[in-house]
């Protein structure tokens, strides 16, 4: 028996290292890792808190979220969200911000400036007294102290050019502008949104539950999403930005009519050329994003356009890619200048004009 006992031996004692070894991996090691980057993550948080999640429901519609081209949407009219904190009061037209009344006289006061864009232009992550429109609407009252002024901001979150043409030809007529504004970002050429869905890991569904609270789980989700599109050759985002800088692509065609119909319009409808607020960083955009394209596509259709003079970077939150105060402050800065060196608002109301 004896000698068995020491025949055996060491195949017991590698069974037990290979038993703590499987413990360790499977149990010990992603219990240390979690514990660590949650003890971590209270002095430097390594993802959005909870308090700081968005909530603005949307009403759809026209066509399909998922496609650029038909889809068009805007906020639930009515409501109380959050961004980042901040208040997101929702008015009765389905945009963020207060409520303005609609007039059937263009040329009469307030001067009306109507700002078009995207979650830049929304303001997501600030306050919405922070935002570029708001800033611009307090300095242009008190640059021209003897008109009344108001900028209406009409920005949604995930809109193209071609959304805010829609945009423009739906608000229109109850807006009644005077000077038309669009906000540009670099993602506006492209209207194909399957980047946008992130592949998460295959995690049985009953486990699901259990997995999405761990920190060290939702860590993994963007190298993991940035492997299978690797192994699956699936383009990521900056790949299908670029894609549709192609002037060839449906995306740059789609882009550029979508530009040149604005122009028409907004000319059209105030006898002003509309202007463009360029909202990312010069310096970048001409390396990697199209600027020039982009910049001389808007003043090929008789756009003025407007940028903020940067050292090579916009300040963003700290959480993601979202420009913070300082940046529309800088924003507010660069329009407030155009549209003064470009005489776009008189020191005089306009002659009425019915419509």
């Amino acid at each position: 028996m004896e000698l068995k006992s020491a025949y055996y031996a060491p195949f017991r004692r590698v069974t037990l290292l290979g038993v703590k070894a499987v413990l360790t991996l499977t149990v010990i090691t992603p219990l240390v890792a979690e514990a660590s980057l949650r003890l971590l993550a209270l002095g430097i948080p390594l993802e959005k808190p909870s308090s700081l999640q968005e909530f603005h429901p949307y009403q759809l519609l026209e066509g399909k979220i998922s496609d650029g081209l038909t889809r068009f949407y805007r906020y639930e009219p009515n409501t109380e969200g959050k961004t980042y904190g901040h208040s997101f009061h929702v008015n009765r037209r389905g945009v963020r911000g207060r409520d303005f009344l609609e007039r059937d006289q263009v040329g009469a006061e307030p001067f009306r400036i109507m700002v078009l864009g995207d979650s830049v232009t929304t303001g997501i992550g600030v306050a919405v007294e922070d935002r570029y429109a708001n800033i611009l609407e307090r300095r242009l009252q008190e640059r021209y102290p003897s008109r009344k002024l108001e900028v209406i901001d009409l920005g949604v979150d995930g809109f193209e050019t071609v959304q805010e043409l829609k945009m423009l030809r739906q608000m229109c007529s109850a807006v009644g502008p005077n000077l038309v504004v669009v906000g540009v970002f670099i993602n506006d050429t492209n209207v194909t949104y399957d980047y946008d869905r992130p592949y998460k890991m295959p995690i049985p569904e009953r486990l699901e539950p259990y997995f999405s609270h761990l920190l060290t789980v939702r860590l993994m989700e963007e190298p993991y999403d940035w492997l299978y599109r690797k192994m699956h050759n699936i383009p990521n985002w900056a790949e299908v930005l670029k894609r549709s800088l192609l002037r060839k692509s449906r995306d740059w065609k789609t882009f550029e009519e979508s530009v040149q119909d604005i122009s028409n319009f907004v000319m059209a409808h105030t006898q002003k050329p509309p202007l463009a607020i360029y909202l990312y960083d010069t310096t970048l955009a001409r390396k990697e994003w199209g600027y020039d394209q982009v910049h001389n596509t808007f003043l090929n259709y008789g756009f003025i356009w407007s940028e903020v003079i940067s050292d090579g970077y916009i300040p963003v939150s700290r959480f993601e890619g979202h420009p913070n105060e300082r940046s529309h402050r800088a924003y507010a800065d660069a329009l407030f200048k155009t549209i003064v060196a470009r005489h776009l608002i008189s020191d005089l109301p306009s002659q009425i004009v019915s419509k």
